[in-house]
C-alpha cells in the first residue's frame, strides 16, 4: 500500500490496525508465516508498536515450534525406515542358513 503520509492521515482508520487484521485471521488459519509478515509490515510502519513486537514474538516461536515438530517427525520417519532395512537384512541371513 503506496499511500502518501496526506493520503494515509485522511484515512478513518490505521493502516497499521488494518495489518494487524490481516494478521491475526491468518494466525487464525493457522498461516504463521504470512502473521508474521503483516506483524513485520506493522513495525515497519510503528516501530514502537508493542502488540506487534508482542505478536512477533508469538509466531516467531509458533514457526520455531511447528519446525521442531517438523524435524521430530522426519527423524523418527529415517530411523523406522533404516530399522525396517536392518530388519529386512537379518531376515535374508536367517533364510540364507
Amino acid at each position: 500500500m503506496n499511500l502518501s503520509v496526506p493520503q494515509r492521515d485522511e484515512l478513518p482508520f490505521a493502516v497499521t490496525d488494518v495489518l494487524n487484521l490481516m494478521a491475526s485471521e491468518n494466525y487464525q488459519l493457522n498461516n504463521f508465516e504470512k502473521a508474521k509478515t503483516f506483524t513485520e509490515k506493522i513495525l515497519e510502519l510503528d516501530p514502537d508498536n508493542a502488540l506487534a513486537k508482542n505478536n512477533l514474538i508469538f509466531f516467531q516461536q509458533k514457526l520455531d515450534s511447528l519446525k521442531d515438530s517438523d524435524d521430530k517427525v522426519q527423524n523418527k520417519k529415517s530411523s523406522s525406515r533404516q530399522l525396517s532395512g536392518s530388519e529386512r537384512l537379518c531376515a535374508r541371513r536367517s533364510t540364507k542358513k
